[in-house]
């Protein structure tokens, strides 16, 4: 992603140098801004599976892709047919190349890839730290949303999740969060709604992503593979009892 990287320098230094009551100085920034966000969006493919649709991350050249488990899998398993489609209309199948229910991550290998892109892994985020989801809310293709990480790493059913307050609504599973630099951050997976069982006290931007590292673990995992694999642990954990994204 060093293109990105280089249009957020470029809008950077725009920012400092353009007239604050200048349209044209500001359409500068917001082109430059533009320019990154499609760059991200590039990378993230919409996935089909068991009648359902969510998001993915392109991980490499080679066709692997990084998605969430509930995505493509029900209580019964794994979906038999998983289509993957870019964003410039390349579509083909997908199979399973590494994944684990309980943590909802799968890592797929689509065949016969064509224009997939890499993308980087954030070495280390913050708290505060900007970001921007990037997914397929209820078909609503590469849609843009921007929040911050509210908790870095927090523990949810002995597994480890990025909190984040950007928004997040079902179809943006499997999709990319981003920082400013198009470095994946995680996969948003779930968010909560309700402060209580009955479900009558509402709560808003309380949303977790399967955090760059873990994603960076079983894309190793898939890298080592040379076939296609079962999901590790229990379907059934995909339907626990979290808003799914």
């Amino acid at each position: 992603m060093e293109k990105c990287i280089r249009l957020y320098r470029e809008e950077m230094a725009l920012r400092e140098m353009r007239d604050a009551e200048s349209a044209y100085d500001l359409s500068r920034v917001y082109s430059k801004r533009q320019e990154r966000l499609e760059l991200m969006a590039s990378r993230v493919v919409t996935v089909e599976a068991c009648g359902s649709l969510g998001s993915g991350v392109m991980l490499d050249t080679r066709g692997h892709i990084a998605t969430n488990a509930h995505v493509v899998a029900t209580s019964s398993g794994i979906c038999p047919k998983i289509i993957v489609t870019t964003a410039d209309g390349w579509q083909g199948t997908a199979r399973v190349a590494a994944g684990e229910y309980e943590q909802d991550i799968v890592i797929l290998r689509a065949e016969g890839a064509r224009n997939f892109w890499g993308v980087e892994i954030a070495p280390r985020i913050y708290l505060g730290q900007d970001v921007f989801a990037v997914g397929h809310p209820l078909g609503r293709s590469h849609t843009v949303t921007r929040g911050i990480i509210s908790y870095v790493r927090r523990i949810i059913g002995d597994r480890p999740y990025v909190q984040t307050d950007a928004s997040i609504n079902p179809g943006n599973s499997g999709g990319g969060l981003f920082d400013e630099l198009g470095r994946l951050v995680g996969l948003p997976t779930f968010k909560e709604v309700w402060a209580d069982r009955t479900r009558t006290i509402p709560v808003a931007n309380i949303g977790f992503a399967v955090p760059g590292d873990v994603v960076q673990e079983f894309y190793t995992q898939a890298l080592q593979q040379r076939r296609s694999v079962s999901c590790a642990g229990n379907p059934a954990a995909v339907t626990a009892p979290f808003i799914l994204a």
